[in-house]
């Protein structure tokens, strides 16, 4: 009966283990493209397209945000991610964690002009969670000039840790997965200091309470008081005497 106890305990505590591995996460961002700049909706759109049949239709780009256990590998010689840059900001607790993640990416592509859009992802070191889907944008050739920005705040889902950015680009016609760009290729990506809003410890102001008490100069006021009493009552008893 015991073992029976037993087993059943640590199948729970797995369970809860588990439970607690995958994680709620929520963000907040603003993309922009040639100095023009719009809030959308993290973790991916939820808006349906429609095919020419009127059938409802769900895009990879519109698709909720997933997990990946494992970095993708892609090998598409038409598109590749130039370069990326990572701006933090936002530390309100001054403990070297950042809740703000400015992410400046440069994908090129053989052709004149293309069409594509991305997904973000953050790793603590196990799955990587993607935490936005761009809007679809265009790049041209190898342009430096049409780089790509997505300012984000991480609101929840978050614990302080160094995090690892993952970014996926996809072609919009095809929905096909056709560059990747992680830390293992670009250090910008790598040991990111990084944690959501609700980790952020915030004071609600000092409050100082002056408390007065008798301590020592007190004992010794009452030392003194008891030994003038003391005093006193022998002085009175002198003067009693015939």
């Amino acid at each position: 009966m015991k073992k029976i106890v037993l087993a059943t305990l640590l199948l729970s505590c797995s369970f809860l283990s588990s439970a607690e591995q995958k994680p709620e996460w929520k963000t907040r961002s603003i993309e922009k493209q040639f100095s023009q700049s719009r809030a959308v909706t993290t973790k991916s759109s939820t808006q349906l397209a429609s095919s020419a049949d009127s059938t409802p239709m769900l895009s990879k780009q519109q698709a909720p945000a997933q997990t990946l256990a494992a970095r993708p590998v892609i090998d598409d010689p038409d598109f590749w991610i130039y370069d990326a840059w990572v701006t933090l900001e936002k530390d309100t607790d001054y403990d070297g964690y950042y809740h703000n993640i400015i992410l400046e990416f440069d994908a090129d592509t053989v052709y004149a002009h293309a069409s594509v859009y991305a997904r973000l992802y953050l790793s603590s070191g196990g799955d990587f969670y993607e935490y936005h889907t761009t809007d679809y944008f265009h790049i041209d050739g190898e342009n430096s000039q049409d780089s790509y920005v997505v300012e984000t705040d991480l609101l929840e889902g978050f614990p302080p840790n160094d995090y690892e950015l993952l970014i996926e680009l996809y072609d919009t016609d095809t929905d096909e997965l056709v560059a990747t760009l992680d830390g293992y290729d670009d250090a910008d990506l790598y040991l990111l200091p990084l944690e959501s809003n609700n980790h952020e410890h915030r004071s609600g102001g000092q409050v100082t309470v002056t408390t007065e008490h008798g301590g020592s100069l007190g004992l010794c006021a009452a030392i003194m008081l008891l030994i003038f009493a003391c005093y006193r009552h022998r002085a009175t008893g002198s003067n009693r005497q015939p």
